[in-house]
């Protein structure tokens, strides 16, 4: 098997795992490269990296939930699921943790997992009439004012046709695996991953009547930013951000291609949500 490892290199004794599952992978006869983040940096991957990950089984990330999703679009053209192994402090997307490492290790190079796929968003961003950048979101694609702005109006339309125009702090569009990230803090609800749906929650909208909804997958969401009057920004799983103009449209559809993860077992949803959501987290 071919494995491609990437780290959230400011974690403490992130090298120092990096090598040590290096060097357990190939004395099992694994082939094993670390990619360390200047190689892959806003996806300038070259021709020799480029033909390895085309043949690698497995993308290891460690790290939480944020380094997994910075992978998810780093390696959105690749094939090969992502193995999150939780060194962070949120885990809801990795497989195994730290402290089970080798043993989940172990079930994988013996070909004992199973490939778990996620819905993914694609999101274009139209400008007088052009689109002038596309994203794909594993979670989320906000649109929200700056820390210090105020409020800003948008318009919202599902394919085409306007459902709400109001003033608000922003607006989460978002997947189901994108749920319980921070739709969930927003007030949204929590949809199990498997289900195939799109989710708009208002971001402290100036407007009693404007609620959460869960909307057809097939359907197309627009956001169209109208007359803002302090800074605006869409922010694609908390990775990316992009400045938005007055009558900017966002685009939001279901992905054209999901993620794929790598499990050792079927995850119980119920359960990790129990477990992280009884922390507090």
């Amino acid at each position: 098997m071919n494995f491609a490892i990437i780290a959230n290199e400011t974690k403490e004794k992130a090298a120092q795992l990096t090598n040590e599952i290096v060097g357990w992978l190939q004395t099992r006869g694994m082939e094993a490269r670390f990619l360390p983040g200047t190689s892959v940096k806003d996806g300038n991957i070259d021709q020799e990296l480029n033909a390895y990950l085309q043949e690698v089984d497995v993308i290891i990330v460690l790290g939480g939930d944020g380094t997994l999703l910075n992978a998810a679009n780093l390696f959105r053209d690749y094939d090969a699921p992502l193995l999150g192994i939780n060194i962070g402090h949120l885990g809801f997307l990795t497989s195994f943790e730290q402290t089970n490492l080798y043993e989940g290790l172990e079930k994988i190079v013996n070909g004992e997992y199973l490939i778990e796929e996620r819905m993914t968003l694609d999101v274009f961003l139209e400008r007088r009439g052009t689109i002038i950048e596309t994203y794909t979101a594993v979670n989320d694609a906000v649109v929200s004012k700056n820390a210090l702005a105020r409020m800003f109006t948008m318009e919202i339309s599902v394919n085409e046709s306007v459902i709400d125009r109001y003033a608000a702090d922003g607006l989460i569009l978002a997947t189901p695996t994108g749920s319980t990230a921070y739709s969930l803090s927003a007030g949204g609800p929590i949809v199990e991953p498997s289900l195939q749906a799109l989710l708009l929650t208002p971001i402290c909208a100036h407007n009693l009547f404007s609620r959460p909804m869960v909307v057809n997958p097939n359907e197309v969401i627009s956001v169209r930013v109208i007359q803002p009057t302090s800074d605006v920004t869409l922010t694609i799983d908390g990775q990316i951000g992009v400045d938005i103009r007055d009558e900017d449209v966002v685009m939001v559809a279901k992905g054209r291609k999901n993620i794929k993860f790598a499990r050792l077992e079927q995850r119980n949803f119920y359960q990790i949500l129990h477990e992280k959501l009884s922390k507090g987290l």
